[in-house]
């Protein structure tokens, strides 16, 4: 056998066959997750409608812990979660999210606990289920309005209402590719 082909087969016999990542390292990346999402928080009428959020998975110091960032509609939540080496996830007891609101027409803040989670990825796929319990406080900005009174027109300066306090769930399932990297 020449040097050079005794050489190749010593190295591919010392290093050995590579070895596919398991599961657990691949799921890292931006997903686009599409699905529906049902509100039913009092004071306002439970109510349903379509959802699209951004997931990032993220990998963290501790071995097999990854963070999962939720971002929708300019908020987010980070949850801590173990993944599995068959693509599920993990989500602790308690995990909570704490959101602050600040828009024209409403601001408060409101705390979201995860009551039940499913999370899996397949084949470059996120699919979960997620249902948050929510507890807060929020206030909506009473517009300004022109009124008649006793024969004139007086103007009323917009305000915010009371604070209201605010419980129900927020459930929400989907599922979505991962987004390829740019360049590729």
């Amino acid at each position: 056998m020449p040097f050079r082909l005794r050489t190749l087969a010593a190295l591919v016999a010392l290093l050995g066959p590579a070895s596919p990542p398991n599961a657990a390292e691949t799921i890292t990346g931006t997903y686009d997750v599409a699905g529906t999402v049902h509100v039913s928080v009092s004071p306002f009428p439970a109510h349903d409608y379509p959802g699209e959020l951004t997931a990032t998975l993220s990998r963290t110091s501790a071995p097999g812990s990854f963070s999962l960032r939720l971002e929708a509609r300019g908020y987010a939540c980070t949850l801590p979660i173990r993944a599995g080496t068959d693509g599920l996830l993990q989500f602790p007891d308690g995990a909570s999210c704490r959101l602050d609101v600040a828009q024209p027409e409403a601001r408060g803040h409101l705390d979201a606990q995860l009551r039940t989670a499913r999370a899996r990825v397949v084949d470059a796929r996120l699919e979960m289920a997620l249902e948050f319990h929510v507890t807060g406080s929020m206030q909506l900005k009473i517009p300004s309005k022109t009124i008649r009174v006793l024969g004139a027109e007086v103007q009323t300066p917009a305000t915010w209402a009371p604070s209201a306090p605010l419980r129900g769930t927020v459930a929400a399932s989907g599922r979505g590719s991962r987004q390829q990297p740019s360049g590729r």
